[in-house]
């Protein structure tokens, strides 16, 4: 008998219901911007913190607005804390300038009573002789600078018996014919060191110093200079050395209710960003997390949202908790450098705090043999410090070695941030809208 087929029963398909696909709704560009800008509060900060913000404020009862990266709460690694604090004064410049160098002078002396707190720098006013124009930077190229007139000044100002022969000899050999951006700020850098004055903390309570050649200059005087006018101090707080800055915009009203700017002009602080955007993109500059932390500033600013949005996840990274890190280490450098007895069991304990941090730096960032040789680097500048000043340079030496290290891997991991986000391109600042 032949087998009869089986056959086959027909398979039932159910219909496939169609699903409808959730789609996302995208949080209004305001409600980002407000979480990307969200502050910490003041009521947050430690009593010390608080204190010292006081310690360097004109008027306590309108403390200054903190602003920079410690503003921010997406800012998880702030090195440093930098405030802006607008100051009127009234009715004539001679009232003017009388009332707010007393106050700088109370600062000082505030300053000066407290243990362990340091004046990092004070600059108010410019000594006229020693102004020389060497041109500006607009992005990637030099303007207005003329090698053989910048030369022609700097002798003339050593013939006046202003600068020593090293002082001019320094000067004239950093004056290249095409000098490059780096070139070029370093110039600028090193003219300003003699043109900006700076004053001690017995200056600042006096109320005066003396120039070079005997020249006396009031602080009263250098208030209405038009300068920049910014205090630095060196602080511990909350288990690290910090520097903390106020800008200071000073400015009185006349009886005709007009208002007078005493030191620099508002619109000096944006042109002064931008030229600090162009710089910091330079590669011969080459400190891209600075620049991320300018444009961030910048975009805040411009109420930048896509920019915001772009570098905040910067701004938690490995990298910026290495960056912190170097802001200690500056701060320390200089403790060490203008403080004779400083506390050193601080300092100690500070820089034994930054193996626990680094070690939690992923090896993509910091490799891991470089990590072994910071903490082998660190146990010796912790053995070796001590009152004796040949093991505080030999500190200072290491210290800055060990910045040096990490700068390198800050820079690569930034600089790949920021050209992966489309912010940098061909070493040039892109600001996207």
């Amino acid at each position: 008998m032949g087998k009869t087929k089986k056959t086959k029963k027909p398979i039932k398909r159910t219909k496939r219901t169609k699903t409808t696909k959730t789609t996302k709704t995208k949080k209004p560009a305001a409600a980002i911007n407000l979480a990307l800008t969200q502050t910490r509060p003041f009521t947050s900060l430690s009593v010390d913190t608080i204190n010292a913000i006081h310690l360097i404020t004109l008027d306590p009862l309108f403390p200054p607005k903190i602003v920079g990266s410690f503003k921010y709460v997406v800012h998880e690694y702030p090195a440093d804390i930098d405030m802006f604090e607008t100051y009127k004064s009234c009715c004539s410049i001679y009232t003017a300038k009388k009332e707010i160098a007393a106050k700088f002078k109370a600062m000082a002396q505030r300053i000066k009573d407290s243990q362990h707190i340091y004046l990092g720098d004070f600059k108010a006013g410019h000594d006229e002789r020693y102004y020389i124009d060497i041109g500006h930077s607009k992005g990637s190229d030099i303007l207005d600078y003329h090698p053989d007139k910048i030369r022609a000044a700097v002798l003339k100002i050593k013939a006046e018996n202003l600068l020593t022969r090293e002082e001019s000899d320094l000067i004239l050999s950093k004056i290249v014919e095409k000098p490059k951006l780096k070139e070029f700020y370093t110039l600028e850098s090193l003219i300003k060191k003699k043109y900006v004055v700076r004053w001690t903390i017995d200056e600042m309570i006096k109320g005066k110093q003396t120039l070079p050649l005997g020249q006396e200059i009031t602080l009263e005087d250098a208030l209405t200079h038009k300068s920049i006018v910014k205090i630095d101090i060196w602080i511990y707080l909350n288990q690290r050395y910090i520097e903390m800055t106020n800008m200071f915009m000073l400015t009185y009203d006349d009886t005709k209710e007009n208002t007078h700017y005493l030191s620099v002009k508002p619109e000096a602080y944006e042109t002064s960003l931008m030229e600090d955007l162009q710089k910091y993109s330079n590669r011969s500059v080459n400190k891209y997390m600075k620049l991320a932390k300018r444009l961030w500033v910048y975009a805040v600013l411009k109420n930048n949202t896509k920019i915001m949005e772009a570098l905040y996840p910067l701004f938690s990274s490995s990298a910026s908790k290495m960056y912190q890190i170097t802001g200690e280490i500056e701060t320390i450098v200089n403790i060490l450098e203008h403080i004779k007895h400083p506390l050193l069991s601080s300092i100690k304990a500070n820089i034994e705090d930054w193996k626990t941090r680094l070690g939690t730096v992923m090896s993509d960032t910091l490799p891991t043999e470089v990590a072994n040789g910071i903490y082998r680097k660190i146990n010796t500048i912790i053995r070796r410090l001590n009152d004796n000043n040949n093991n505080k340079t030999f500190a200072i030496t290491h210290l800055e070695e060990l910045s040096d290290t990490l700068v390198i891997y800050i820079n690569k991991y930034s600089k790949r941030y920021l050209n992966k986000h489309k912010l940098l391109k061909n070493n040039s600042i892109v600001l996207v809208e």
